[in-house]
C-alpha cells in the first residue's frame, strides 16, 4: 500500500499556497538487483482558491526495493496564465502492507 500526504502547492500568478492531494496509479515494475522497482504515477490539476487559475503537474513515484520509497519528482509542471512561476513541493510518501 502507498500513502501520498498532502503537498503544498504555490500559484505562480498570486502567490497563494494551497494544500493539494495527488491520486497516483500503478504503472509498471521490472527486476533489479535487489527485486522489483515499481513505478506509480498520478497527473494532477488544481485551481487556486484565490485567483483562480489552474496548475497542473505529473507526480511520479518509484519504489525500490519493495516497501520503500526509492524517489519521487513532480514534472510538467504549468498554469493556466502561463506563468512559469507556479510549483508543487513533494509530499511525504510512505510504503506500508495491511
Amino acid at each position: 500500500m502507498i500513502k501520498i500526504e498532502k503537498s503544498l502547492c504555490h500559484c505562480g500568478k498570486c502567490s497563494a499556497r494551497f494544500k493539494v492531494e495527488w491520486d497516483v496509479d500503478y504503472i509498471s515494475s521490472y527486476e533489479r538487483s535487489m527485486g522489483e522497482e515499481s513505478e506509480y504515477t498520478g497527473d494532477g490539476e488544481f485551481e487556486c482558491p484565490n485567483c483562480g487559475n489552474v496548475i497542473r503537474g505529473t507526480l511520479s513515484i518509484y519504489e525500490y526495493p519493495v516497501g520503500c520509497l526509492n524517489y519521487e519528482k513532480i514534472d510538467d509542471v504549468s498554469d493556466t496564465e502561463n506563468t512559469e512561476l507556479s510549483r508543487f513541493e513533494e509530499p511525504l510518501v510512505a510504503f506500508y502492507d495491511i
